[in-house]
């Protein structure tokens, strides 16, 4: 080439020789030392998960419970009950609940749960969208099954997301459909441990019809305000307190 000396063109050529060579040699020493020597690195450990299926059925039915000599609530519940029963599950698990609605109303069953499949979200959405909709349980012998995939411990709300009859969402969870969901880690060793709802009755408790009219109105108005204070849930492990807050939105 002009202006360049062959000892130049040489040595950048050898140059890069050199640079090829030490490459793969380096290559060729890695490779054999990772097959030979031991294979001791750490292992990526993945959350161990616990395995199969919980199943529960809660039945959506009316319950007379006394509130004081002469106060009934005509509550609505799951299972006879207010709070609903408290399902337990552990993570990796499914929890498959079958829900049947005796009641006169629309009714249904919504989580807290996340991740979950949109069918079974048990609210209003799934009527606008067709997807689920029967999850918004027909009246009187109506029933939907709705299942989870347990991704995450901890402690969740159930609830009636139904606004049928003119009444508010709130009005029926105040009403009593509401209950926990307990959540735990696979390794979770047997604990005692309780979970307390703090909650106003609904609106369908009535003096007895012999009390003061004017004193009844009261009755029903106060209650109907509490139906915006929303509810409290705690869970007691070990000594330690979950608290979880459900009001005004859900």
């Amino acid at each position: 080439m002009p202006g360049r000396s062959k000892f130049s063109i040489d040595f950048f050529t050898n140059s890069r020789r050199r640079f090829f060579a030490t490459v793969v040699l380096i290559l060729l020493i890695g490779g054999v030392a990772g097959y030979y020597l031991p294979r001791n690195l750490p292992q990526i450990i993945r959350p161990a998960l616990a395995q199969g299926q919980r199943n529960y059925t809660l039945v959506i039915q009316g319950a007379d419970i006394q509130e004081g000599s002469n106060a009934v609530w005509h509550a609505w519940t799951y299972n006879g009950t207010v709070p609903g029963p408290t399902l337990h599950a552990k993570v990796g698990e499914i929890l498959q609940v079958t829900v049947i609605n005796n009641l006169n109303l629309h009714h249904s069953f919504h989580t807290h749960l996340a991740p979950y499949s949109f069918d079974n979200d048990g609210s209003q959405a799934n009527v606008i969208t067709n997807v689920g909709a029967a999850g918004m349980i027909a009246p009187n012998g109506g029933s939907y099954v709705y299942q989870f995939q347990l991704t995450e411990a901890g402690l969740f709300y159930y609830h009636c997301h139904s606004s049928d009859g003119g009444y508010m969402i709130n009005q029926h969870i105040l009403q009593g459909l509401y209950g926990a969901i307990v959540v735990d880690k696979p390794d979770q060793p047997p604990v005692r441990d309780n979970t307390i709802f703090m909650a106003e009755i609904g609106f369908q408790c009535c003096w007895d019809r012999l009390s003061n009219l004017h004193n009844e109105r009261a009755w029903y108005t106060r209650r109907r305000d509490d139906a915006r204070a929303g509810i409290l849930l705690w869970r007691a492990v070990r000594g330690r307190w979950t608290v979880q807050r459900l009001a005004p939105s859900f």
